[in-house]
């Protein structure tokens, strides 16, 4: 997995949660089996996707579990819309 760093200025993006249901459903996965890896019961993981209140560790290991690639990666933190060259 990329290193990938969040500024002050990168947020978690609305579609993060969207995007955690869409990889369950492609993987064949559950609430109760990603609740399950993050350390959470399948209620707290329900509340975090409503509630957009994903820790930076969550992130992290939610990335290193579903391994998106470096785009995607880049995309849900907002990091696609800084240019570091300018």
């Amino acid at each position: 997995m990329p290193k990938t760093y969040l500024t002050k200025e990168m947020r978690l993006r609305e579609n993060f949660a969207a995007w955690v249901y869409g990889q369950m459903r492609v993987n064949g996965k559950t609430q109760q089996n990603v609740s399950k890896m993050l350390g959470l019961t399948q209620q707290g993981l329900s509340l975090k996707l409503k509630r957009q209140s994903f820790s930076f560790d969550d992130v992290c290991t939610l990335m290193e579990y579903f391994q998106p690639d470096e785009k995607t990666i880049l995309q849900l933190v907002g990091a696609d819309e800084w240019d570091t060259r300018g």
